[in-house]
């Protein structure tokens, strides 16, 4: 299944490829060209399943039936990447975040000569970066996780490039980064939602990253360093307080309000997903609003931080 999405964000081509044509629908001998089957406008997830249900149920099931098969692509603005969970299991794949945070990247890659992006996932970001930035000379990728490196490597793979390159898969207790900077751009989609026992048990989930990069982030800029961060109203105030308490200057971007669709908090069906949810609604940084199908929702904010002088 091949994903078009507007560099604006205001659609979603939904396509089938080759082997979708004819496997899901049914045409005889399917075209190299890719099918057009729906559109999505203005769409606040990548798979907006509450739009979904709400097609004709012929074209519901068709659409439903695209997104279970993989190999998924995605292309944004110039930048496809295509992933799969066998090839990479338990990496995300492109989500609205990525996207998100692609659409301020851009805008800040001019005289960019040097790279990292931590936590690179399915290496979607890096390789924009690559594509979009001719200057780079010089680019890290990181993750703690190993099918992610191998994921990104493969991404990597599509492009011809003539920066330097390197993948680095450090240990999640690591104190630092295990990169060698400075940059003069640092990017980090992290994990933004607060967990109970999120310091003792799982490194993929929590704000510790966050917190890191506050305590630490300066180490890896340039003088004129600039790191990119996404982040969550579901983290609360405290990380813009921590970036505040080791002297970064911090300035909002833009934002995305968007559903919460983590299954591991909204399900209910676990009482690890009860617990968890019961945390965030203790908090007070989940709201609930009934709204296009989905019941919970929170903004994205993109920040640019810059080290204090």
């Amino acid at each position: 299944m091949l994903l078009r999405v507007t560099p604006d964000l205001s659609e979603i081509v939904v396509c089938a490829e080759q082997a979708e044509q004819e496997n899901i629908l049914g045409a005889s001998r399917g075209t190299a060209e890719p099918l057009e089957v729906w559109r999505c406008e203005n769409p606040v997830l990548l798979t907006d399943t509450a739009r979904i249900a709400q097609l004709e149920p012929g074209l519901r099931d068709a659409v439903l039936a695209l997104y279970e098969s993989y190999p998924r692509t995605v292309s944004y603005d110039g930048t496809s990447v295509t992933w799969s969970p066998t090839e990479c299991p338990k990496v995300w794949a492109a989500t609205i975040d990525t996207l998100f945070f692609a659409r301020t990247l851009r805008r800040h890659l001019d005289g960019v000569h040097s790279y990292a992006d931590v936590g690179c996932g399915s290496g979607f970001l890096t390789k924009y970066a690559l594509m979009q930035a001719r200057g780079i000379e010089r680019a890290f990728a990181s993750d703690i996780s190993l099918a992610a490196i191998r994921c990104t490597s493969d991404t990597l793979a599509e492009i011809a490039r003539t920066a330097s390159v390197s993948l680095v898969c450090p240990q999640a207790d690591d104190p630092g980064f295990s990169i060698a900077g400075p940059f003069d751009l640092v990017v980090c989609n992290p994990p933004y939602i607060p967990r109970p026992g999120e310091r003792d048990d799982n490194p993929y989930e929590g704000l510790e990253l966050i917190a890191k990069f506050a305590e630490r982030g300066h180490e890896l800029l340039a003088d004129d360093g600039l790191l990119l961060l996404n982040i969550s109203t579901l983290a609360g105030e405290r990380p813009l307080e921590w970036f505040g308490e080791y002297g970064w200057d911090v300035q909002a971007l833009d934002r995305m309000r968007v559903p919460l669709k983590v299954n591991a908090i909204c399900s209910g069906v676990t009482p690890e997903a009860r617990a968890w949810y019961e945390y965030l609604s203790a908090r007070g940084t989940i709201p609930r609003e009934q709204e296009c199908g989905y019941r919970l929702w929170h903004e994205l904010r993109m920040y640019a931080c810059r080290p204090g002088r």
